[in-house]
């Protein structure tokens, strides 16, 4: 993890998995010329993702990380507003997940919200899946 701070923003830096980066790339090429699409980004997926746990853990589900093959191999950065970077940090540390797996679960996560049963079928997103469940 590396985050280079300015006045109102900062870059944050991150290796993911590619099938991790080509949907998201999908979903952020579409959002552009399509108009019932928002536009995305990692800072969406991440927000998306921390509103997403808030829910999940006030109503005690937990939630495991599927088991891969690979290497997280893909650089990738973003500019970050806000506390968000902040808010991964505090669900890694409850989670009891690497920031990787985070991540991951954010962007599984939006893909299955946000894509339609034939993108997620074309991009092997259920391959992706995490467990979600409560004791």
């Amino acid at each position: 993890m590396m985050a280079l701070e300015t006045s109102r923003s900062f870059v944050f830096g991150f290796k993911i998995r590619t099938v991790y980066r080509v949907p998201y790339t999908y979903l952020r090429e579409t959002s552009k010329v399509q108009a019932n699409r928002r536009n995305i980004s990692w800072q969406t997926i991440f927000e998306f993702g921390c509103a997403a746990l808030e829910s999940l853990h006030e109503n005690d589900y937990k939630i495991v990380p599927p088991n891969y093959e690979g290497n997280r191999n893909y650089n990738n950065s973003n500019t970050f507003t806000g506390s968000v970077i902040d808010d991964m940090k505090k669900w890694e540390s409850i989670l009891h997940f690497k920031q990787a797996e985070l991540i991951e679960f954010f962007a599984w996560l939006y893909f299955e919200v946000h894509m339609s049963d034939k993108e997620k079928r074309f991009f092997n997103i259920e391959d992706l899946a995490f467990k979600i469940f409560q004791d």
